[in-house]
């Protein structure tokens, strides 16, 4: 199948079939310039996705816990503690995280923020 009929199975943009298929999640086969997708592989991605009796609540009660107030002052904030962040970063000088503050040099940042997916914190 194509991706666009892809998309259209599983209900999602373009853009988040290729992370799927990026990320190993979703099988695909490269065909010169195309992707394309076997039926059966996205049908069976949608069934391991199957979302149990409790997961849905779960997660959103621990994403709550954890949700950014959001307000002008705070989202100025926020900026100008990634501004320092990647400023320190790059000039590999040690920095604090700006969602957590603790300090971290620039070889520790992967492992830093890999530790925040962990936690359910969205981090791109």
């Amino acid at each position: 199948m194509s991706t666009k009929d892809g998309c259209e199975t599983l209900g999602v943009t373009l853009r988040t079939l290729y992370r799927y298929i990026d990320t190993g999640d979703l099988p695909a086969y490269k065909m010169c310039r195309l992707i394309r997708l076997r039926r059966a592989e996205v049908e069976q991605f949608i069934t391991n996705n199957k979302v149990q009796p409790g997961d849905i609540s779960a997660g959103q009660a621990a994403s709550n816990d954890r949700s950014w107030p959001w307000t002008p002052k705070a989202e100025r904030e926020m900026r100008m503690r990634l501004d320092a962040f990647i400023a320190g970063y790059r000039s590999g000088a040690p920095v604090p995280c700006p969602l957590c503050g603790e300090v971290v040099t620039s070889g520790e940042v992967a492992r830093h923020m890999v530790g925040h997916a962990a936690l359910g914190w969205v981090v791109y």
